[in-house]
């Protein structure tokens, strides 16, 4: 709409697109895996289990910043379909809606653990390069770390990133990483939608990352205090060869997430001296210690969204809280993009390499 009746500054494709090198033509249905990636176009495609429905589309965020938008699927004979494009090298995800119900492409393989309607493709590139795999044999390995969580009263799992070479014998305990995911979600995010381990193992192999163990536990917890402190940390600690210096741990985490990080450090500031919070605002001011806070944290880094992140005013008005406290912090402006993941993958991608560094 902003081109209409005026003199339009480019004729270029929106952002998030690439400009059209030549025509597409689609498989014909039926024939090809979906989603069918090629020249960056993605076409979508049915079974023929909706072959009597009345409306298919595709959701996915494949808008501006990694919005999610609807496309209108087309009926192909028994089945549905829609193709898009040329879209930005990144990872994208989406879900069928069938006549206003969710259901997941069971013809892709891909899984969301916490969203069973979700379905994953990649498109690579070198806007992309950071979240793609790294050659086999040259990453850091993900295991999976079983705590007992006396909060829960229950046994609960972390995965847990060690850096290629990772010596559980080293004579200097490696600095730890706690990132936390946020609400509706569990400790399989971060890797399986956060692209962590990929994002971890590129920026190791180029040299940007201080070899760290990243432990990303459940944050689903009446007491995330207690539940952090009391027993993933001490859990970690037993099985990994991580530091115990507040100087050599760190904590982040998005939304709800968040959240918590800013709780931790307005409960126990200068247990961690490298804090993040990713689409999560500082709240109130109440009671913080703020020279606790400056003299215990090296960073404190702030990140959010534009204004089509839902948390952006309280955000801006936490800055405004902090600013007012006096409380040291780094903000470098909005990320483009929602309340979503392809906000949280840049912040992740922007913080990993400033820690363990001052």
């Amino acid at each position: 709409m902003p081109r209409l009746f005026r003199k339009a500054p480019d004729h270029g494709p929106s952002a998030g697109h690439e400009p059209l090198k030549g025509e597409f033509n689609p498989p014909a249905p039926g024939t090809t895996p979906t989603p069918f990636v090629r020249d960056r176009f993605v076409t979508f495609e049915t079974t023929t289990d909706f072959k009597n429905a009345q409306h298919v589309t595709v959701w996915a965020n494949i808008a501006p910043g990694g919005s999610w938008l609807r496309v209108p699927m087309s009926r192909e004979g028994d089945r549905w379909r829609a193709t898009v494009g040329p879209l930005d090298p990144w990872f994208y995800y989406y879900r069928l809606i069938v006549d206003r119900v969710a259901f997941k492409d069971v013809s892709n393989p891909t899984k969301v653990t916490t969203e069973p309607t979700w379905s994953t493709f990649f498109i690579s590139g070198e806007r992309s390069r950071l979240l793609s795999d790294v050659p086999a044999g040259q990453g850091g390995k993900v295991e999976s770390l079983t705590y007992r969580s006396n909060v829960a009263n229950a046994d609960r799992t972390a995965l847990v990133w060690t850096p290629p070479g990772y010596d559980p014998n080293r004579a200097q305990p490696y600095p730890v990483f706690y990132l936390q995911h946020g609400g509706g979600q569990n400790y399989t995010d971060w890797v399986e939608m956060g692209r962590a381990k990929q994002i971890l193992d590129h920026h190791f192999l180029d040299g940007k990352l201080v070899p760290m163990v990243v432990v990303m536990g459940n944050g689903n917890t009446s007491d995330f205090n207690k539940e952090l402190l009391e027993n993933i940390v001490p859990a970690a600690r037993a099985r990994y060869n991580i530091s115990s210096d507040p100087s050599q741990q760190a904590l982040a985490g998005l939304s709800m997430g968040g959240g918590q990080t800013i709780g931790v450090l307005k409960a126990y500031p200068g247990r961690f001296a490298y804090i993040a919070a990713f689409s999560a605002g500082f709240g109130g001011g109440s009671g913080v210690d703020v020279a606790a806070i400056n003299n215990g944290t090296k960073l404190l880094r702030m990140y959010v969204g534009d204004v089509t992140d839902f948390v952006y005013p309280s955000f801006m008005a936490g800055l405004t809280t902090m600013n007012d406290l006096g409380v040291r912090y780094e903000f470098d402006g909005v990320t483009p993009g929602p309340h979503g993941w392809d906000v949280w993958q840049k912040n992740l991608i922007d913080l990993a390499p400033r820690l363990f560094k001052r």
